[in-house]
């Protein structure tokens, strides 16, 4: 099932019975893709425990309510991802506490060095994805340099929509 327009944002979302015991019970294996501006992240399929993806996970809430920034918002893509991924996963040896509040990344694509972010001016919501570059082991980190990011302005009203019908997905298939 495809939610949302793939060519500005949709989640690519299907329970597949043959990676599922007969009786499931809310563990649901399947596949879980976003799509930002035409791109897939991951690119790639993997096998997502969308019960745990998709019940009760946090990143239902923040995709339903994006944060709003006027700033973060209207900043250069480059510069708002950087920022909202260091606010999201600040530097060990920083005094800033860690806040997930722009992070919409499912479990299963951070896993797969995907990062997806959301950012709201209060009428229209900002999505910002990348694949991430090397860890950088000794300074604990990713490379944020030369990413690609995918970027898509939406409508409230539009991601709304797409909240509805993850919504009916998840209660169709876990109720």
């Amino acid at each position: 099932m495809i939610i949302g327009d793939p060519f500005k944002f949709a989640i690519i979302i299907e329970v597949l019975k043959m990676w599922n015991p007969t009786d499931y019970n809310g563990f649901a294996n399947g596949v879980l893709l976003f799509c930002v501006d035409g791109e897939l992240f991951p690119n790639f399929v993997v096998n997502a425990t969308l019960g745990y993806e998709l019940q009760g996970h946090v990143f239902m809430d923040k995709l339903a309510s994006p944060a709003v920034n006027n700033e973060l918002y209207h900043m250069e893509a480059e510069k708002a991802f950087f920022e909202m991924h260091y606010i999201t996963r600040p530097h060990y040896t920083s005094d800033i506490e860690e806040n997930d509040c722009y992070n919409i990344t499912p479990q299963i694509l951070s896993d797969n060095r995907c990062q997806v972010f959301a950012v709201s001016n209060g009428e229209q919501v900002r999505i910002l994805a990348s694949r991430l570059n090397n860890y950088l082991f000794r300074e604990s980190r990713y490379d944020l340099r030369k990413l690609d990011i995918s970027e898509i302005f939406l409508p409230i009203n539009e991601l709304n929509e797409i909240v509805s019908e993850l919504k009916i997905f998840i209660q169709t298939v876990f109720d």
